[in-house]
């Protein structure tokens, strides 16, 4: 027998990835919109759980809650609210909301591993995800999607990826004609090819950009070595050297994204999100990473050059 969750979000991102990766955990996910049907589709499927974005309770006129408190058939019904900063919950906000039939709160970005577990506790089922080592950033300057991934390939992060992607060009209302993938600190692993495979698959998938428009900048040999032979991804560029990728693309503000610290430093420091993505649902991190903040650093990828 089937679990339901609805999901009633206005940005449709999230409720399709947890369709995609909860369809083989016999969870079927219901995605809405809009607030009357998020309350039909509540009285008439009868969901063993609704998550909810704190955005579409706002509505006086239509209060969602309320409305499936007043119903027996609703009433018992678990929810989880997804809110952001901005929507600047106080005691007696959550007060409120606790007469509900309120599960928890998570906050946007979603850690999925965070909304994972909470499905799992309400269905009383086990969620097995993907928990090993990566960090994946995405950002953007003017059309060029930049995607940093350092510590590992996740394939669990690298299935968001593509959602995460979608709804960065969904919010910036801009389509991509380059990728800059920077890669560093990933060791060897099992079905190391297929998991990039997958990887750029997602790239391809999410932006329709041409294999020529992708530019890659590591120092894993293994992984230029993937690259150069595959019939495919070898007119990839591929390089370790700064210079002729700042070259290549020809963007100033992507030349003002790298900086160098010190005369004699040999780590590249990226300047961290110019763009605003706020409204961003999906977090590609986990909560349990440990991350920087303030730049992703990259030991040694420039080896012969002392740049200022």
């Amino acid at each position: 027998m089937y679990n339901k969750i609805l999901i009633a979000n206005r940005s449709s991102y999230i409720g399709d990835y947890l369709k995609d990766k909860l369809s083989t955990f016999n969870i079927d996910v219901i995605i809405t919109r809009d607030n009357v049907d998020a309350l039909a589709k509540m009285k008439n499927i009868k969901p063993d759980l609704v998550i909810i974005d704190f955005k579409m309770l706002n509505n006086a006129k239509n209060n969602i809650l309320k409305k499936k408190h007043q119903l027996k058939s609703t009433r018992d019904i678990p929810i989880v609210i997804l809110y952001s900063r901005k929507d600047k919950l106080n005691k007696d906000t959550i007060f409120e909301l606790t007469k509900y039939r309120l599960y928890k709160l998570i906050q946007k970005p979603v850690e999925m591993d965070l909304l994972f577990k909470v499905i799992g506790e309400i269905l009383n089922i086990r969620i097995n995800i993907d928990m090993s080592p990566c960090l994946i950033d995405i950002n953007s300057i003017d059309d060029i999607l930049i995607i940093k991934i350092s510590k590992g390939l996740n394939r669990q992060k690298i299935n968001l990826m593509k959602y995460n992607i979608l709804e960065l060009m969904d919010i910036n209302k801009i389509k991509f004609n380059k990728t800059l993938i920077i890669m560093s600190d990933i060791n060897y692993r099992e079905n190391l090819e297929d998991i990039l495979n997958l990887f750029l698959n997602n790239i391809f998938i999410s932006t329709n950009i041409f294999v020529s428009d992708v530019h890659l900048i590591t120092d894993i040999n293994y992984i230029k070595e993937y690259f150069y032979i595959h019939p495919k991804y070898r007119f990839i560029d591929s390089t370790s050297d700064l210079d002729r990728l700042l070259t290549n693309i020809d963007n100033i503000n992507i030349k003002n994204y790298f900086n160098v610290k010190g005369k004699n430093n040999k780590n590249i420091f990226i300047n961290k999100r110019l763009n605003k993505n706020s409204d961003i649902t999906l977090n590609l991190n986990f909560s349990s990473d440990e991350i920087n903040e303030s730049y992703f650093e990259f030991n040694d990828l420039i080896k012969d050059k002392n740049l200022i």
